[in-house]
């Protein structure tokens, strides 16, 4: 019963966001929001120096196929934030504070229905549904902005590595390295103590490189505002030379890395260098973690440079095989803004990718068959496929109903596909 009454909801959900869309029309996108301006209150804070961004994230999803049960379910995140011109309010020239806090809550499809895919249908679920203080940063800039540095409580997503978050299913969403190695380089809501220093060398060309103290701790559920810093067990480094052409149609490309220092545990061996899935010895430790990624998007149409036209990305990424169980992913997509002249802020997209498992992983899982009575798949690689049409309901709402086809979820070549059909509703409130 339960579980008709989530598809209901669901289902109820989705038409109830159609029929709004249809009546909507081509929506213009901004405006000030599903709460208005405030009786005027909004807008003259904004003019005085206080912006407020303030967000609702919703995502459904179904899978009619694959997994060991058929399930509906739903998750979502509350985002409220506001910055600060310190030059307006304090006289400070180019200076920013920033905070950011948010709530998750809902349940993951993956776990519910027996998924057991590498990476999550509902990129918004997870960290814990509980209140987090998400970012809290002071930004400084220096010769007219030539140099930023910006430092607090933040995360190394929200300025390495840096990708929209418009897809649903994870393998294309936010900053890729947090999907393969997310227990130490964390991207939002989770916050750590760090630092960056960006500086541009030329017209859109810049060089930036950061330092975060890693705290693993900070991802329990009850460490939502923590602010301690007695947790470190080590920092991530990141860099990242990144280039925003100067043309009509609008693009970037970054080329990153980073290093993490303390220790990391090898994912096939043990303290004695034996297969740690045969002994079940402790894992033998690793000094340093180190990894790389691309990050490549253009609009390569569109009438006068407009927003309307073909924008194509490339993603990519490969993390240190002796530590860690993911160590590659590739996604590739194609987006077309304004496909029908009466819907000029819609969109559609589609997207294909991998999630490859470490083979030292698949070695261990080998080995193990070998001698045990019961068997474990030995994983390879995930691939996915989501298909999307985002409709500019409102001003305020973007809603974006989506397929998804998961090929040997958690990279067992002897399980069933998977089929996931999703709604993505995102408000600006």
């Amino acid at each position: 019963m339960v579980d008709v009454k989530r598809r209901l909801f669901c289902l109820a959900t989705a038409v109830a966001f159609t029929v709004l869309a249809g009546e909507a029309g081509a929506a213009e996108k901004g405006g000030p929001g599903l709460t208005g301006d405030w009786s005027g209150l909004r807008p003259q804070l904004a003019q005085d120096g206080i912006v407020f961004d303030l967000n609702l994230v919703f995502e459904g999803a179904y899978n009619p196929a694959g997994g060991e049960r058929s399930r509906a379910q739903q998750a979502g995140q509350l985002s409220l934030g506001a910055t600060g011109d310190l030059d307006k309010l304090l006289g400070i020239p180019d200076a920013k504070l920033k905070l950011v806090v948010t709530k998750r809550e809902g349940n993951d499809l993956g776990a519910d229905a027996g998924l057991n895919t590498l990476q999550q249908v509902q990129e918004v679920y997870g960290r814990g549904n509980i209140w987090r203080l998400t970012e809290l940063s002071y930004e400084q800039g220096f010769a007219n902005d030539v140099v930023d540095l910006k430092f607090g409580r933040v995360n190394p997503g929200s300025d390495f590595a840096m990708f929209s978050c418009d897809f649903e299913n994870l393998t294309f969403c936010g900053a890729a390295p947090g999907n393969i190695a997310g227990d130490y380089w964390m991207n939002s809501p989770v916050s750590q103590w760090g630092a960056r220093l960006k500086v541009y060398v030329a017209k859109g060309v810049y060089m930036q490189a950061g330092a975060y103290q890693i705290d693993r701790t900070d991802q329990e559920n009850g460490r939502g505002f923590s602010l301690s810093a007695e947790g470190g067990r080590g920092t991530l480094i990141p860099a990242e030379f990144g280039w925003y052409p100067s043309s009509k149609l609008p693009g970037s490309y970054k080329l990153g890395g980073w290093y993490k220092t303390g220790h990391e545990s090898d994912p096939f061996l043990d303290i004695n260098h034996r297969p740690q899935a045969i002994t079940g010895d402790p894992a033998l430790q690793r000094d340093g973690s180190f990894g790389a990624y691309v990050n490549f998007q253009q609009q390569v149409t569109g009438a006068d440079g407009g927003d309307r036209g073909l924008t194509l990305f490339l993603n990519g990424l490969v993390a240190d095989p002796r530590t860690v169980e993911l160590d590659r992913q590739f996604a590739v997509g194609v987006s077309y803004a304004g496909p029908f002249e009466v819907r000029p802020q819609d969109t559609v997209a589609l997207a294909l990718g991998t999630t490859h498992v470490n083979g030292r992983v698949a070695d261990g899982e080998a080995a193990y068959n070998e001698t045990a009575l019961t068997q474990m798949p030995v994983q390879r690689s995930e691939y996915v496929a989501e298909l999307d049409y985002r409709a500019q309901a409102t001003g305020w709402l973007t809603l974006d109903p989506n397929l998804q086809l998961i090929h040997y979820p958690g990279g067992d070549e002897t399980a069933s596909d998977a089929v996931v059909i999703g709604l993505k509703a995102a408000l600006k409130l």
